[in-house]
């Protein structure tokens, strides 16, 4: 009883759209450059398929293959004008390419940035459960949090339906769901001849699975982590990023390999590279961060949850050192990690085991709170902190009603509850504290109520119709899978 009132909560009411934005009807979103590359590859593929059946009647037939088909002189005069047909044709589609693939607006968007004065940090801390947290705030067990509860704007926080970390914290990166960022699963598949790796979707059933496994062991795949290649919308990092902001990104899913941006990346398998030892292949960038790290791996802790979080905590300080960036982005797992160890597989008829292992979450619920404190500390008059709590997978897969919590303290913030936030909004919130637009693409909205009224005054909510195409990644393979892999086995990720 006592699990099953950890994950419990009341029914939540639709959020109404935050005054000032309109929320995009879905057939807006739904624009014709998404349905257009489809079309494109389904002319490509007629036209080729066309292309190679006329060529083997035309070879078949001026060879004299079999006594059905007609003379060649005969053949050559029906085909040839059907084979310049099918060329036109594949020309046409060519030629249209560009067209079909969007407007040129999409490719390189014309907006500026509206400089806000404002730095701002968004932490991301995976299994953070609300009503887990008011528990602990109200016996005094959380102190940071509670004040960052009580001085700034929160929201109880939606979870996303997949109940993979790799994607839901994309969709919060993105403010585009699955099917538009394009990480569907916990780990993908590089086909054999296919320099860019595929995923497998956001629900494995044993069918699926029987045919990777299957297509592994014959070698015509091999499994590779969620990576940058598979993401194919920009984050809000990229978007700053590309318009002269300053960036750190630390531990963020789907990272590697590191964007070139305009700051630096710790990628998600930095840690693992850094434990295991060896040469960087593209974990960090620049490059040259790497050595900067190499300190920070502290072995002497012996839970690896906390070593993981501490790790990128103090990769995050390290790098910010004497150079604050316009946006930082840090990413913590150690508390879904450790919940999903102590509560995974805990047997409800064991309450005297169950008990002692609540008692072991509360207190990591308590070490969260103290890195909280942490960040806090090192936040300045202009800085604004989004803290973002997802439910992690144990509530996710106890109950599809599971909340994770929203945080936004500090300069142009005001004390406020919003109710129900979407992972989604997210984005365009940290966006618009920058002074950037939010694009009519991204599926959530400005979070304007959190916001003091001089700001929003000063800097109302700007749209743009798109941030651009993502450039696409370099092809990216590495020796290191595996190990990532295993990495991720060890810690529950992936089966």
């Amino acid at each position: 009883m006592q699990l099953r009132n950890l994950f419990d909560r009341n029914d939540v009411s639709i959020r109404e759209p935050v005054a000032g934005v309109h929320a995009q009807p879905e057939h807006d979103r739904m624009t014709p450059a998404m349905n257009q590359p489809l079309e494109f590859g389904l002319l490509l593929s007629l036209a080729l398929g066309r292309f190679a059946s006329l060529a083997a009647v035309a070879v078949l037939s001026a060879g004299g293959a079999s006594a059905h088909l007609p003379p060649a002189s005969l053949s050559r005069r029906r085909v040839l004008p059907l084979v310049a047909g099918a060329a036109a044709l594949f020309a046409g589609v060519v030629a249209l390419a560009p067209r079909l693939s969007g407007p040129a607006g999409a490719t390189a968007p014309d907006y500026a940035v509206v400089p806000t004065g404002l730095r701002v940090r968004v932490l991301g801390i995976d299994g953070l459960e609300r009503r887990m947290v008011e528990h602990l705030v109200a016996g005094g067990d959380m102190p940071v949090l509670g004040a960052l509860l009580a001085t700034g704007a929160r929201g109880r926080l939606t979870a996303e339906p997949e109940r993979v970390p790799a994607i839901a914290w994309t969709t919060i990166a993105t403010g585009r769901g699955p099917e538009a960022h394009g990480i569907q699963s916990a780990d993908a598949r590089r086909i054999t001849g296919l320099r860019t790796p595929v995923s497998l979707g956001t629900e494995r059933s044993p069918f699926t699975s029987a045919l990777g496994a299957a297509a592994d062991l014959l070698r015509l795949t091999r499994p590779q982590p969620p990576s940058a290649v598979l993401r194919s919308v920009k984050t809000f990092w990229n978007v700053a990023s590309e318009k002269g902001l300053r960036v750190g990104v630390v531990n963020w899913w789907a990272t590697w390999p590191a964007d070139a941006v305009n700051g630096w990346i710790v990628t998600d398998r930095a840690a693992f590279k850094l434990e295991k030892g060896g040469s960087p292949d593209r974990e960090v960038y620049p490059a040259e961060a790497f050595d900067r790290l190499r300190p920070l791996v502290d072995a002497s802790e012996p839970d690896r949850a906390r070593r993981l979080d501490r790790f990128h905590l103090a990769a995050a300080r390290e790098l910010r050192e004497g150079a604050p960036p316009d946006l930082e982005a840090l990413y913590l797992p150690g508390l879904d990690i450790f919940t999903m160890q102590q509560l995974g597989e805990a047997p409800a008829s064991d309450l005297a085991g169950l008990d002692s292992k609540l008692a072991a979450v509360r207190d990591q619920y308590r070490f969260v709170d103290g890195l909280v404190g942490e960040v806090v500390a090192g936040l300045g008059p202009k800085d604004v902190l989004v803290l973002v709590g997802d439910p992690g997978r144990l509530a996710r897969g106890g109950t599809a009603s599971a909340e994770g919590l929203f945080v936004l303290s500090g300069a142009a913030a005001t004390p406020v509850d919003l109710g129900a936030v979407s992972e989604r909004d997210v984005a365009p919130t940290v966006l618009h504290l920058l002074g950037l637009p939010k694009s009519r693409e991204l599926d959530g909205q400005v979070l304007e109520n959190a916001l003091s009224e001089a700001f929003r005054r000063d800097h109302p909510v700007r749209l743009v119709d798109s941030y651009g195409r993502r450039p696409p990644s370099r092809a990216a393979q590495s020796d290191f899978d595996q190990d990532v892999l295993e990495q991720l086995k060890s810690l529950g990720y992936i089966q």
